[in-house]
């Protein structure tokens, strides 16, 4: 597709190098640590490219079909790979093969593909959407600057992209050496995420909550408390769903739910 419409190979190597690299990262983080938020905003293969290299390397093609990728690399906060990850890992606990799991999947994505087309275009007949440009304005004002202000790699960006690398390092081997280490690199990652904001809270106290138990009731406590934990887990999306769908077909307000 991306030669098709005349992206250049290197381009296209290196942005999408740059986007399974932070896929596969993301998968990483959902399975070291469960976080709940991963969303890494503004952070994503165009940023990267044209913040470490400069805008000036790049043709103009390139960086328009960069910028209208947008879509599904302003924030990671809905990627699929954890979510992949996470059902190929119930599967096999439930002894469902690999390949049955990939049909699934497949399927998943080509009936939500439809829903998800169908829901954008009664929403914007029935609704409007007047006050729903804001996606378009960010990534296509960016666009402007890059072509009318063309830059050279910009070194500060460069920098903190070295920098935050080489600690994420030491913090891995740091946690990897000494077992009471207590910072993890997978926190310093998801820390700069917006979504922290409403959740950082409830993770802490989950935490402390944990940490608790196993200090006063060892292992054992642990194990017997984790259904309970589940369960409130479980109980707090069954009850979302539920009001979700209900004021779906009643047509009636209901409130959002971090959960």
């Amino acid at each position: 597709f991306c030669l098709f419409i005349g992206m250049s190979v290197k381009s296209i190597l290196i942005f999408f190098v740059i986007y399974f690299l932070i896929s596969i990262a993301i998968g990483r983080i959902r399975a070291e640590l469960g976080s709940p938020v991963h969303d890494l905003h503004f952070s994503g293969p165009g940023r990267m490219m044209v913040a470490c290299l400069g805008s000036k390397r790049f043709s103009s093609v390139d960086l328009t079909i960069i910028s209208l990728f947008w879509y599904f690399n302003r924030a990671y906060r809905s990627h699929p790979m954890p979510c992949v990850l996470e059902g190929f890992k119930l599967g096999e606990r439930i002894e469902i093969s690999p390949f049955q799991m990939s049909a699934y999947v497949l399927s998943a994505v080509v009936f939500g593909s439809i829903c998800g087309f169908w829901a954008h275009l009664h929403s914007a007949y029935n609704h409007g959407y007047a006050g729903r440009l804001w996606p378009a304005y960010e990534t296509f004002n960016r666009l402007t600057s890059w072509l009318t202000i063309p830059t050279e790699n910009i070194f500060p960006y460069a920098s903190a992209f070295c920098f935050g690398g080489m600690l994420a390092g030491v913090l891995s081997s740091l946690r990897w050496n000494f077992i009471w280490f207590p910072l993890s690199p997978v926190g310093f990652v998801v820390s700069s995420s917006w979504a922290m904001n409403p959740f950082w809270f409830s993770i802490f106290l989950s935490w402390a909550i944990k940490a608790l138990i196993l200090k006063y009731g060892g292992l054992g406590l642990y194990r017997r408390t984790t259904p309970l934990f589940l369960g409130l887990v479980l109980g707090e999306f069954v009850a979302d769903s539920i009001i979700s769908i209900t004021g779906t077909i009643w047509k009636v307000p209901t409130y959002i739910w971090y959960g």
